[in-house]
């Protein structure tokens, strides 16, 4: 064998005991089997590792990368849906609300006229007056022996008899739900009867859903112990659905959402809006915000999801530690009357400052207590801190309040009303110096939620629903809890002024909570267009920055000695 058929190995001293360091051959023929051998099983771990890092790098690229894209994109078109029904349920209260205070303002009316006889001038003046003094009354008629004898425009052309009604109300007002009038070309209108007069009301007052002539709305009247009837509409596909009683809110009318349906007592609305009107819009909307975050979340989250749940591991301690070492206090944001300008109270807003000068923000430690037993304390604390700020304010000016936030937690897991009564007990105020506003997420379990705020509401307190519009609620729910005040939410306050949907919807919200005998608070108030909007409308009380930023608590007992008869002289508070 030449040299060529051997291969020399060269072993270093000590790698294999009792052999010197020295040339070792072998035969040729066993050493390519060996080497094949050994590049084998090196092939297949760095296989083996590849594999595992490739399969870790590709659950990451796809959790990472697909996943936030993924969910913001399901997330955009969940909102979109979710923003349409809630405007789509407001709309559909419009016709039910209009419809109630246009048979009040037809009790007023009639009952004005009512024993007025003949067609003499005084008598149709009379009629007039009333047409013109009224939002949705648009005639009125005079009836002699079942024929329409004169009405608010006139003498009556002969022939036109009395039509027979549909329904009588509980206040005794016949309702003939729609008819065209013989006098005049006005559409179709509800005719409303009493003794020997009657009121027409053009569907169009009632339907017309605020300048959205895409948005249609249609009304019935839905006795619970007799047969439905058609009111008036601006869709007869709507008008099919709504008597149909199906609750279902897509499919029915291709092409278009429809809402839930809205009752109160025996009227129901339903709307209906395309979706070339808000769906593309909206949508386009909603992903322009979400999916550049779901790209940004891709690029981070590998790296970042472990140390985000150590992290929150570590939050839950440190509010522990900031309860014991106090770093945890209140601010104080005021609340005025909108009218006057009068300091009614404040609004309690905890504040967490780190010992080396950060804030925390709420938003991130208040989720974190509101997972673990934390909450309950956190809220102890600042019913008892609130009380020690203002316990000598509150029992000096027993008309003045402090308004509390509570977590979905005291609502509906936590002793709250038994820590009231305590903590207010040993402070020597009464429970109607605090106010408690609740968020929409506590109303996720409405019957515990209903029980609660009943027995905070027995206990003296008043209770307002926070950032109405923003949550879990519905409208249903504010005719069925124990409410006191609505608190509309900033981003519907920051519209006023702008040519959006959401302006329409603040203004029907409005409405509604004053059909419900609510007082509103506004939030979020910054401009004096928007405070003098919300006066004009009839918002009791507002808070914002134009009023004032949040505050300590000496800051706020000295504004509140300025501002508790009214604004200062020295403040513009009245439109010039």
């Amino acid at each position: 064998m030449d040299e060529s058929g051997v291969s020399a190995i060269l072993l270093k001293r000590g790698s294999v005991p009792g052999c010197p360091a020295r040339p070792h051959l072998r035969p040729a023929g066993n050493q390519p089997r060996r080497s094949w051998a050994l590049r084998r099983q090196d092939w297949l771990r760095h296989l083996r590792r590849r594999r595992s890092v490739a399969l870790i790098a590709l659950t990451a690229v796809i959790i990472g990368g697909f996943g936030p894209v993924v969910v913001t994109t399901w997330l955009a078109f969940w909102l979109t849906e979710r923003s349409i029904q809630d405007s789509l349920e407001i709309y559909a209260a419009i016709p039910v609300v209009r419809t109630e205070k246009a048979l009040i303002e037809s009790k007023e009316v009639l009952t004005s006229v009512d024993g007025m006889t003949g067609c003499g001038p005084d008598h149709i003046t009379a009629m007039r007056n009333q047409v013109m003094q009224s939002r949705y009354v648009d005639e009125v008629g005079y009836f002699e022996n079942g024929v329409l004898a004169c009405t608010s425009w006139g003498i009556a052309p002969p022939g036109i008899e009395e039509n027979t009604v549909n329904f009588t109300t509980a206040t005794g007002l016949g309702v003939r739900a729609a008819m065209t009038p013989g006098m005049t070309e006005s559409g179709r209108v509800m005719a409303v009867h009493l003794v020997a007069h009657n009121v027409l009301i053009k569907h169009l007052r009632i339907i017309d859903v605020l300048n959205l002539e895409e948005v249609s709305v249609a009304l019935a009247y839905m006795p619970l112990d007799g047969p439905p009837l058609l009111m008036a509409s601006g869709n007869d596909a709507l008008s099919d659905v709504l008597m149909s009683g199906v609750s279902k809110t897509s499919g029915l009318i291709p092409g278009s959402h429809i809402s839930a349906p809205f009752r109160r007592g025996e009227f129901v609305g339903e709307a209906a809006m395309p979706n070339s009107l808000s769906h593309g819009r909206l949508l386009l909307g909603y992903l322009a915000r979400l999916v550049p975050i779901g790209l940004i979340m891709a690029l981070i989250i590998v790296f970042n999801v472990i140390w985000l749940c150590l992290r929150r591991l570590d939050l839950k301690h440190e509010v522990q530690a900031a309860l014991r070492a106090g770093e945890l206090r209140l601010v104080y944001q005021p609340l005025v009357e909108l009218e006057s300008g009068r300091c009614v109270g404040a609004e309690a807003l905890i504040r967490w400052q780190q010992r080396d000068g950060r804030f925390i923000s709420p938003d991130i430690f208040i989720p974190v207590a509101e997972d673990s037993d934390l909450i309950g304390k956190i809220s102890s604390f600042a019913i008892q801190r609130a009380c020690d700020d203002l316990g000598d304010l509150l029992r000096r000016h027993p008309e003045a309040h402090v308004s509390m936030n509570l977590s979905a937690y005291d609502v509906i897991h936590g002793d709250i009303a038994g820590t009231l009564r305590d903590t207010l007990a040993a402070a020597r105020l009464p429970s109607r110096s605090v106010w408690l506003e609740i968020t929409e997420r506590s109303l996720i379990a409405p019957e515990t939620s209903r029980s609660t705020l009943a027995d905070l509401r027995r206990a003296g307190h008043s209770i307002a629903i926070d950032d109405f519009g923003t949550g879990y609620s519905s409208l249903q729910y504010l005719q069925d809890l124990s409410l006191d005040l609505l608190k509309i939410d900033k981003s519907f306050v920051d519209v006023i002024g702008k040519e959006t949907v959401n302006q329409s919807v603040i203004e029907t919200i409005i409405e509604l909570a004053t059909s419900l005998k609510l007082d509103i608070v506004a939030e979020g108030i910054e401009t004096q267009e928007q405070l003098e909007f919300l006066r004009q409308r009839g918002v009791r009380f507002g808070q914002g920055y134009l009023i004032a930023r949040p505050m300590e608590v000496a800051e706020f007992v000295a504004f509140y000695a300025q501002w508790k008869d009214g604004a200062p002289r020295e403040v513009a508070w009245a439109a010039e």
